[in-house]
């Protein structure tokens, strides 16, 4: 029997499309947020009277009197997969009684935050950035791979190209995380991520170069910047790293007409990652002796 899902806080619709991808026969029948721009884009991309507006207060009023057997739940901070996505998310999974999940390896501690999917594998994902010799991350399979390249997240040549504007790159380009296309580990400051697409520069130099020129008033320390080919990434990119649209596949997502770059790039970033969520709920789901 098909399982019936509500959605809070749906955003733009990331639980709605990794539970159609998951392993599980499921739908999303009510959805909910208070973003009125985020519904539209979650009505054109998965239909209309499937989400409302709507506030915390008044979702208390919805009760039903018919209790969830599974909760997934997410918030900041927690464990990653193999994708070139740093920003570290919190999933809670629970399910009611008698249902359970697997029993652990081993015995953690009060607090422990998994950062795999138990019962899958036994070794924790670790930044390796914060690694003096870089572990291999885990696949969604649970076997060690490497993060795939940002490049394959990129739009071909011939793409409209988001340049960042001179007075932006001028005042905050030394505190964007600057990524190149065949990394993601490679950073100047720790702020919103840029693209360098000319990979052959040492950024720091020349950053410190511009940044000296600028010092002494040189009027021409713009120029300095301009060989490394910074830009932003575009929105079908980040809907790639955000998995609505799967790398080299011929999935679709529909913007409603009249939103500007600015709110598509605040809403992807409010966005769960479709692919991590899609292994969440088939974990969430999976039977075990």
């Amino acid at each position: 029997m098909a399982i019936v899902a509500w959605e809070f806080y749906s955003g733009i619709g990331g639980l709605h499309l990794a539970l159609q991808r998951s392993t599980i026969d499921g739908n999303v029948v009510r959805a909910f947020d208070w973003d009125q721009t985020a519904c539209k884009v979650y009505s054109a991309n998965h239909g209309p009277n499937v989400v409302q507006k709507t506030i915390l207060p008044e979702l208390v009023k919805l009760g039903t009197g018919v209790h969830p057997t599974r909760l997934l739940i997410e918030n900041v901070a927690g464990f990653e997969f193999g994708i070139p996505n740093s920003r570290l998310r919190y999933y809670l999974l629970a399910k009611m009684a008698p249902l359970g999940f697997p029993t652990p390896t081993t015995s953690p501690s009060d607090g422990w935050i998994w950062r795999h999917i138990p019962g899958c594998d036994d070794s924790d994902w670790v930044d390796p950035r914060d690694s003096a010799s870089p572990p291999s991350p885990i696949s969604s399979a649970g076997s060690q791979s490497s993060v795939a390249k940002l490049r394959q997240f990129l739009d071909q040549d011939g793409a409209p190209i988001h340049v960042i504007p001179d007075r932006v790159l001028s005042k905050w380009g030394r505190l964007f995380d600057i990524v190149l296309p065949s990394s993601y580990t490679q950073l100047v400051e720790r702020a919103g991520s840029i693209l360098q697409t000319n990979e052959h520069l040492d950024t720091t130099c020349i950053f410190d170069e511009f940044l000296e020129a600028q010092a002494n008033n040189n009027p021409s320390a713009m120029d300095i910047l301009r060989p490394l080919g910074l830009r932003y990434f575009s929105p079908t990119e980040l809907l790639r790293l955000f998995y609505f649209l799967r790398p080299a596949s011929q999935d679709d997502f529909i913007w409603p007409e009249g939103l500007s770059a600015k709110t598509k790039y605040r809403l992807i970033g409010n966005s769960v990652n479709v692919f991590v969520v899609t292994e969440l709920i088939n974990f969430l789901y999976a039977e075990w002796a």
